[in-house]
């Protein structure tokens, strides 16, 4: 059901200057699997007035679309369908669950580390069940549970996982899964604090250009701080799953499929 879309913004002391992208972004937070929300959210998104003019809009996937939830495999076909068929761009980025499933499939996670960080759910969905007990599975096992794996979701859409970049630009706007260092430029950054993050980019508010939108750790609500935009309100934990909508010379806004969070998971650890 289309519902009304909501729009929250917590901002620093400091206000920012609104942000320039190119062109209306809409960046859609960590969706883990969890396509019933994220319909829901295209759904709200559909009724705002940023698509409702039918302007082109730049759509972003900040990564971490598969594991945790109960639909990796529903997820990955909408988002695909998505890219071949929004008005405008559509990008995905890689993720560190998309990273931690590939080293699975490719052989490189013997102990099966994948599968107790969101891979057993994400295999669920392609109908691959995997014993609760994994010591049960010595190495070759595990390598017949990734070739089944690599079966089951096709060589297309593993092709396309592979070819999902770490950034997007658009602009004073920077989109990252995890982290951006604002001491390098962007053909120096490191690929694993893209996709990984680190400490010292969570602790700045940044008081200057680049905006740089992430997802990886859950903030809820989806927070500004500064110039620094989180948009993983946990979806797969909270049901809210959240897009920030940054329009040139506007300040950015959240539109989310849980209009009045009351829980706060910003304190996890991992993601």
């Amino acid at each position: 059901m289309l519902g009304k879309w909501v729009s929250r913004l917590t901002a620093s002391n400091a206000e920012p200057l609104p942000p320039y992208p190119v062109r209306p972004l809409l960046v859609i937070g960590d969706v883990h699997g969890c396509l019933g929300l994220l319909d829901e959210l295209l759904d709200k998104l559909a009724e705002d007035p940023v698509i409702a003019t039918g302007a082109e809009t730049d759509l972003v996937f900040v990564g971490d679309l598969v594991d945790r939830g109960p639909d990796t495999a529903g997820t990955l076909d909408r988002v695909q369908f998505l890219q071949s068929n929004w008005h405008g761009t559509c990008t995905v980025l890689l993720g560190n669950h998309e990273v931690m499933m590939m080293r699975f499939l490719d052989g490189e996670d013997p102990q099966g580390r994948w599968l107790t960080h969101g891979g057993r759910e994400c295999l669920d969905s392609y109908g691959i069940e995997v014993p609760l007990d994994l010591a049960a599975l010595d190495e070759d096992a595990m390598l017949d549970v990734a070739d089944n794996a690599k079966d089951a979701i096709g060589p297309d859409c593993l092709d396309w996982l592979r070819s999902l970049p770490r950034m997007h630009r658009s602009g004073d706007v920077v989109v990252v899964h995890a982290a951006f260092d604002r001491t390098k430029d962007d053909d120096d950054q490191d690929e694993r604090d893209l996709t990984w993050g680190n400490r010292v980019f969570m602790k700045g508010n940044h008081p200057k250009p680049p905006w740089v939108v992430h997802g990886h750790v859950i903030t809820r609500p989806a927070t500004v701080k500064g110039h620094r935009i989180a948009v993983d309100s946990g979806a797969y934990l909270s049901g809210d799953l959240s897009c920030a909508v940054i329009v040139p010379g506007e300040m950015p806004r959240f539109v989310s499929t849980d209009d009045n969070p009351e829980l706060d998971y910003s304190a996890s650890t991992f993601r």
